[in-house]
């Protein structure tokens, strides 16, 4: 399946609370499979700490690096692969499209 990364192209990175780097919040939100896929590559989730190790070393990390050559988590794929989300308007949330238009009509 061919996959179109957004966090390559525009979307912004989420960085949690704890100060974690993640692409984007689809794969801070489903973390568990950024973890499974950091463990089959004997990296450690502690490598996208900025806090400990800084933006620009976190972000150009080997880990990140084998990520954005891979995207093998399914968050990826169903975000942006084939069938993926697509935003109707730029710097709109995706659920925009699916807001009841009943409720938009009536200033709700």
């Amino acid at each position: 399946m061919s996959i179109n990364p957004k966090c390559l192209n525009g979307m912004s990175c989420f960085i949690s609370a704890e100060g974690d780097y993640y692409p984007c919040c689809f794969v801070y939100t489903n973390k568990a499979e950024l973890e499974e896929w950091a463990t089959k590559r004997n990296y450690n989730m502690s490598d996208i700490s900025i806090t400990k190790h800084g933006y620009e070393n976190t972000v150009n990390s080997d880990f990140y690096k084998d990520f954005y050559n891979s995207f093998e988590v399914n968050t990826c794929t169903r975000e942006c692969g084939e069938k993926g989300y697509k935003a109707t308007e730029v710097g709109k949330p995706k659920w925009e499209k699916w807001k009841n238009t009943d409720e938009t009509k009536s200033g709700v």
